[in-house]
């Protein structure tokens, strides 16, 4: 009667095992483990966050920017007039009917520019006496005149300007007989751009 019996004492035990196993495995991998495994879903399948949005560059202050072209100091030009001239330069061989047109430039330069550091306003003149001529009276010899100059003055509303210049004989030869005579300027300016407003001149005989 007991060896009857015996595998189906057996049988229930196995069958009662595999359901114990079956409650652990259950207890360990199911509902907590099905939501493990659909959140990893859901975040395996959502999408990737969007880039911030790009930080725009700087635009520039268009107030700074006419600030600064107001606050630009103004371009120094440089202006020109044409001062007829006319006069007789005696001595030497014979006297000299002198006439023609000078070419003077002017530049005003500030009075905090490098060059002058703490000194007044100023004007640079440069003055051409090329385009000016002679005739000797006795022989009708022609004579021309080559100089240039460069002066600084002191800017105010008038200046009184004098410089000596060469005039010889037109010829190769001709600067080995060069006399100098000096020549007046009488000129006005405006103080502001330092602009000739006014100009005459004055040959003055050696």
């Amino acid at each position: 009667m007991m060896n009857t019996h015996r595998p189906l004492f057996t049988a229930l035990g196995l069958l009662i095992a595999a359901v114990i196993l079956g409650g652990l495995l259950w207890s360990s991998n199911g509902p907590q483990g099905s939501v493990a495994v659909a959140e990893q879903a859901q975040i395996a399948g959502k999408p990737a966050d969007p880039l911030p949005p790009a930080i725009p560059a700087k635009q520039a202050d268009p107030v700074a920017q006419t600030n600064a072209v107001a606050q630009a100091p103004p371009a120094l030009t440089t202006t020109t007039i044409q001062v007829p001239i006319s006069g007789i330069v005696g001595g030497g061989p014979e006297r000299v009917a002198l006439s023609g047109q000078a070419q003077i430039a002017s530049r005003l330069v500030p009075a905090d520019a490098p060059e002058l550091g703490s000194s007044p306003p100023a004007v640079e003149l440069t003055i051409d006496m090329s385009n000016v001529t002679g005739v000797g009276v006795a022989t009708n010899t022609q004579y021309v005149v080559l100089s240039q100059e460069i002066l600084s003055r002191r800017l105010g509303s008038s200046d009184l300007v004098e410089i000596s210049f060469p005039f010889f004989p037109s010829g190769p030869q001709g600067m080995m007989a060069a006399r100098t005579a000096m020549v007046s300027f009488n000129l006005s300016f405006n103080i502001t751009t330092g602009v000739i407003t006014r100009a005459t001149a004055h040959i003055i005989s050696s």
